[in-house]
């Protein structure tokens, strides 16, 4: 079986980790928000959709500096 290409790993990711620490990190970003960022990454990779298909790419705010 060949290995799950980049794409497959973004959707996986997008739908099924709860990417906790990544939300906490970036205010302003919902767990909702990050799933479809991701699934816009994916159809970026396969030549998909260039727009942002959701409003997430306009919410989220940049991690605070340390």
């Amino acid at each position: 079986m060949p290995p799950p290409s980049l794409v497959d790993l973004l959707r996986h990711i997008a739908r099924e980790e709860p990417l906790t620490a990544t939300v906490r990190a970036f205010r302003g970003l919902t767990r909702e928000h990050l799933g479809q960022l991701l699934d816009e990454a994916a159809d970026a990779l396969s030549g998909g959709p260039r727009e942002p298909a959701s409003e997430a790419t306009v919410t989220a705010a940049p991690p605070e500096s340390p």
